[in-house]
């Protein structure tokens, strides 16, 4: 083992010794010899081993959001409070979390040429973002990504009034849409879901969200198997609470395979024609990663097309959703509006994406950072502090919008 290494391991075991929360989940790493740090640790994919291991700048949690000087400090504040197993299931990908770790890495290959002499910024409405008619006061959303109340007992109303407080959007399962609206007062997020095998199941939970509002229907294509989360699991049997405390079987299992195992697995595109003779609602295709799938979208009448491997969660290919954004939005032609998830962390990263073709961006492990630190609070942070981020690199761009951002040149940087 290099020396640099095995310093990595011990600061590693120091750092989680030095929380009661994952005492056990230190112990179980030096009884099993320990885990690689770029390889099934969920503590090393972020920014690399200088955010990890320097004790000296990021040895204590943050005690209030506002401390927050970006969403790692929020990041650490919730690893302390939130018990291994919940976080987990956050944090894990799949097998080696190889996807998981590409979309973070691929966009620090991917750089902005700035522009000079581009006179002032609209500072007011530099980041309003119009999508299907209406605004935002951001390209930046909140995705759906598990359970809120898993972080924060009352997270499904903390989210949604973070979110709405600052005038974002929310991509929310069908089944929270009524309670998202009492929270914020009438706002109704876009209506995700997973499809059923039984179609009249989908229509008429469809028909649901059209009651209630929705405009927006985002269909969730991209989880037609089983999957592997070993760093959840691992994560899990360092946990010694019971699950029954919280969950339905002893063990908790597998988080989401009963789920899976009921979804629709045999997609294809009649059945995207048949939703779309059952809704009024816009469709989005939340999934697509290959640029034929993106012209088969537009070709098949779809509103809106989400570049996504869920978090790389649902499989360990290897790609990142950044890498493959310039052929989608080159396939899709600008006929359907095109989304983006997986790996953002900076405005920086906001501002990449918009710039390569993305016409908004979606965020999901942060808002559970922001939650799981300071609940509703924390939620707010994580987009006080994007939206600062965007600005300032939208800015040094020297885009005067976030519309501006689509003609400032990209250059691929190599590893």
């Amino acid at each position: 083992m290099s020396s640099r290494l095995e310093t990595n391991r011990r600061r590693f075991l120091k750092y989680l010794a030095a929380s009661p929360v994952f005492a056990g989940a230190a112990n179980a790493y030096a009884v099993g010899g320990g885990l690689s740090p770029t390889d099934a640790s969920p503590f090393s994919f972020e920014e690399g081993d200088l955010r990890i291991w320097d004790e000296e700048l990021r040895n204590t949690a943050i005690k209030s959001p506002a401390e927050a000087l970006d969403l790692f400090d929020l990041e650490l504040a919730a690893r302390r409070a939130q018990a291994p197993a919940h976080w987990g299931f956050m944090a894990t990908g799949t097998d080696s979390n190889a996807t998981l770790k590409a979309n973070r890495a691929d966009f620090q290959k991917v750089g902005l040429v700035p522009r000079r002499m581009k006179g002032p910024i609209a500072v007011d409405t530099a980041l309003k973002t119009t999508l299907f008619g209406e605004q935002y006061d951001s390209p930046i959303f909140t995705c759906p990504a598990g359970p809120p109340t898993m972080f924060d007992k009352n997270g499904n109303e903390a989210l949604s009034k973070a979110t709405y407080a600052t005038n974002n959007m929310q991509m929310l399962s069908i089944f929270g849409l009524e309670n998202a609206a009492k929270a914020t007062g009438g706002r109704i997020p876009w209506a995700q879901w997973y499809s059923q095998p039984d179609n009249e199941v989908n229509f008429k939970a469809f028909k649901k969200a059209e009651d209630v509002g929705a405009k927006v229907l985002v269909l969730t294509i991209d989880i037609i198997g089983l999957r592997k989360v070993e760093t959840f699991e691992r994560l899990r049997r360092s946990d010694g609470r019971k699950c029954i405390e919280c969950h339905d079987t002893p063990l908790g299992g597998n988080p989401g395979t009963s789920a899976i195992l009921a979804m629709k697995h045999d997609y294809d595109w009649d059945y995207i024609r048949r939703v779309k003779d059952n809704t009024k609602m816009k469709v989005v295709l939340k999934g697509i990663m290959a640029p034929e799938d993106g012209a088969l979208a537009v070709k098949h009448g779809v509103d809106g097309v989400f570049v996504s491997n869920h978090g790389g969660r649902s499989e360990d290919f290897g790609v990142s959703t950044i890498s493959m954004l310039p052929e989608v939005v080159k396939a899709v032609n600008g006929k359907a509006t095109v989304f983006l998830d997986g790996g953002i962390r900076r405005g920086v990263d906001v501002c990449k994406a918009l710039a390569m073709g993305a016409n908004a961006v979606g965020i999901g492990r942060p808002w559970f950072w922001g939650l799981g630190s300071f609940g509703e609070a924390g939620v707010r942070r994580v987009y006080e502090l994007l939206r600062t981020e965007t600005m300032f690199g939208l800015h040094q761009a020297g885009a005067a919008t976030v519309k501006d951002l689509s003609s400032i040149s990209i250059r691929r940087i190599k590893a």
